[in-house]
């Protein structure tokens, strides 16, 4: 008996550490995926048009279309600000594997250098 106690003892010490080692791999698999999928180089290009106004085509549920300013990105999320028609200010966050399609949008008065 005692020895099957030891064994039992010896086998959790040493899957103790086995949940962080798979964290560490999915991850790693996470960040492989994003790479496949394209995410991180649609994150680098969106960080060019901070600042700027776009319409923004999301396919979330249904497909929906915001014209918004775009204030931060980052790996996974688009931080845009966008403005409904009575003039009430909303931030919202995006993720970036739902956008389909940003359109820079001129505003009066400006040149586009496009």
């Amino acid at each position: 008996m005692e020895i099957m106690g030891l064994v039992a003892f010896v086998w959790v010490l040493f899957y103790m550490g086995y949940p962080d080692r798979v964290k560490k791999l999915e991850k790693k698999v996470k960040r492989l995926e994003k790479k496949l999928k394209g995410d991180t180089i649609m994150s680098q290009l969106i960080k060019d048009l901070i600042g700027k106004k776009c319409k923004i085509t999301k396919d979330v549920p249904v497909q929906q279309v915001v014209v918004s300013v775009i204030l931060d990105v980052d790996d996974e999320w688009v931080k845009v600000m966008s403005t409904d028609k009575k003039n009430v200010s909303t931030t919202e966050l995006i993720r970036i594997e739902t956008i389909q399609n940003i359109v820079l949008v001129d505003e009066p008065g400006e040149k586009n250098i496009l």
